[in-house]
């Protein structure tokens, strides 16, 4: 009798548990894969996405090329457009957009160490969308007039204009304008436009509404690059990209590794790392996927095959320029998707190994990619790759997670690429192999592109002084100029009411002025366009989108330098010259 009532508890307390678990709860993911050496701590922005033409100054070999969505920017690269926008994920929940004739530095991306950004805006329109910001003033701007820091997330737009006038409208958040005179704090729904390092007035406040096509093509990004997804997936470090994810694939369970990411659309003979290309970067070759979802998918982590699942994605949190093993000879190149467990992934006969091989890598394995050394940079590597049989007359293949070393081949000396109306843009190499900028600009001694006599192209160094500038806070900050930030402001030291706070900025002596927003309205920041609250005109020859008194609709257009730079119906089309911003209704 004892042991049968012994035997009933148990059966009902085995019961118990296998209904208390969760029946879809994911196997144990192993949290590191083992036998993979982690790439160096490398800083890489995405360009997430171009709309027309733009190009991409390489730091590491001072050549021009024509940019494709998903392309690395490191450190040091400028990015120019020109009848093209231009949008780059430069850290978590950040985006940087870019109008059309627009030239940017992107002096400093963020390390796993350090959340710094620094870029250096030459010409044109930019809009900076920053959900998260990885400490105070850890998005720095630098432009001629003046050097903004961000001291928190928000939005803002800043419009270098061609007469030597900036602006800046902040949308959401605080940002920090430091110029010759100090520094100045602007709030949410507040503009300030600067001038020769000196602000032009105090900060107006502003209704936003989306007012031209550049304002409303930023709307269009933001509604696309925030938009809500079904549940989290991937690891917090990868948060930007699950919305995207499950607009082109569905999440399924995996018994090894949990949750993995399986893309729909794909043709029967389709293999990761072959539609796309290689490029060269100062970490070595990186694969350029021509998926739209490609980023996340091919530098943050690892292809497996699986019966029933076909090819599918582990995620992992560290990015690589490609998670494949590599092969090579004095004529070809083969490569293979990189297994979790450090392995070139071989997909044979319906059967997937991933945890080591016994023997040379199969010729067959439908993983593998090979081409011919001088394919190895062709456009499309799926037209430039071996069949099987091709692949078997190369001989015994064994491959390992080394990469190649060999730098590509110098480029032809000079190209021509038409730009449209009338415009051109010259590539062409100096004495050391390396292409030079477009034309009517010329290369300093290290390639960078320097003002020309009608100032059409930007320089690299220090802002020029001009007449009365001496006295300029100017300094180097990480190869670029710009001004100081000032140590008196901060998030914790902003000003609660309509009071104006005055302290020392820095060594000079002169007052840091932490103005509050005067005749702020409590209308949302939903749009993108402005209605001034004060009633300065507008000076100089800038444009302006700032009507005279609160909800009038009529633009004025005129010089201003007491107070609002503004944006005027006077120029509703783009300038003929480099750097200008459009303006169309």
């Amino acid at each position: 009798m004892k042991n049968a009532v012994r035997i009933f508890l148990m059966a009902a307390l085995l019961t118990g548990a296998a209904m208390g678990q969760d029946p879809q709860a994911p196997a144990a993911k192993p949290a590191e894969p083992p036998n993979v050496d982690k790439p160096a701590g490398e800083a890489y922005a995405r360009l997430s996405f171009v709309e027309g033409k733009a190009f991409l100054q390489r730091a590491a070999d001072l050549g021009f090329e024509e940019v494709a969505a998903n392309m690395p920017v490191a450190p040091g690269d400028r990015l120019a457009t020109t009848e093209g926008r231009a949008e780059v994920n430069v850290a978590r929940r950040m985006y940087v957009r870019l109008d059309h004739d627009t030239k940017v530095d992107f002096v400093v991306l963020p390390k796993t160490d350090d959340p710094l950004v620094r870029l250096r805006q030459w010409a044109g329109s930019l809009y900076l969308d920053v959900a998260k910001i990885g400490k105070e003033k850890g998005l720095e701007v630098l432009t001629e007039d003046a050097t903004f820091y961000f001291l928190d997330a928000g939005v803002a737009r800043i419009d270098v204009r061609e007469n030597g006038r900036t602006e800046i409208l902040v949308f959401e958040g605080l940002v920090e304008a430091s110029g010759e005179e100090g520094s100045i704090l602007v709030k949410k729904n507040q503009r300030l436009a600067v001038s020769g390092g000196r602000f032009d007035g105090r900060p107006a406040s502003f209704f936003a509404a989306a007012d031209d096509a550049f304002d409303r093509w930023n709307e269009d990004r933001q509604s696309i690059v925030h938009r809500p997804y079904a549940e989290r997936r991937l690891p917090e470090e990868l948060e930007d990209y699950e919305s995207e994810l499950d607009a082109s694939g569905d999440w399924q369970l995996s018994e090894e590794f949990g949750w993995v990411w399986v893309p729909r659309g794909l043709d029967p003979d389709w293999r990761p790392y072959s539609w796309g290309r290689w490029l060269w970067l100062p970490s070595g070759w990186c694969w350029l996927p021509y998926e739209p979802w490609g980023w996340a998918t091919f530098h943050y982590g690892y292809w497996h095959w699986g019966f029933g699942l076909g090819w599918h994605w582990i995620p992992y949190h560290v990015w690589s320029p490609a998670w494949v093993s590599w092969w090579w000879d004095p004529w070809y190149y083969g490569w293979a998707p990189m297994s979790w467990w450090g392995y070139p992934g071989i997909y044979v006969n319906n059967r997937y190994y991933g945890r080591g091989w016994n023997g040379d890598y199969p010729y067959n394995s439908r993983a593998l990619t090979v081409v011919r050394k001088d394919q190895l940079q062709s456009p499309d590597i799926r037209k430039a790759a071996l069949n099987p049989e091709a692949i078997r007359s190369v001989g015994k293949l064994s491959l390992k997670s080394a990469s190649p070393t060999a730098r590509p081949e110098a480029r032809p000396g000079v190209k021509v690429e038409n730009l449209g109306g009338g415009r051109q843009v010259i590539l062409r190499k100096d004495a050391r192999g390396s292409a030079a900028s477009p034309s009517g600009t010329r290369p300093e001694a290290s390639g960078r592109v320097v003002r020309d006599s009608a100032g059409r192209a930007g320089s690299p160094g220090p802002a020029p002084t001009g007449g009365g500038s001496a006295e300029r806070r100017i300094r180097s900050v990480g190869g670029a100029s710009g001004y100081p930030s000032s140590s008196h402001i901060s998030r914790a030291r902003v000003p609660e009411g309509g009071r104006n706070l005055r302290s020392p900025s820095s060594s000079s002596g002169r007052t840091t002025r932490l103005a509050p927003s005067r005749g702020s309205s409590s209308r949302p920041a939903s749009g993108r366009s402005i209605s001034s609250s004060s009633s300065r005109s507008s000076s100089g020859g800038s444009s302006s989108r700032v009507s005279s008194s609160r909800g009038s609709s009529s633009r004025s257009s005129g010089p201003s330098r007491s107070g609002s730079s503004s944006r005027s119906g006077g120029s509703s089309g783009r300038s003929a010259g480099s750097g200008g911003s459009i303006r169309k209704k």
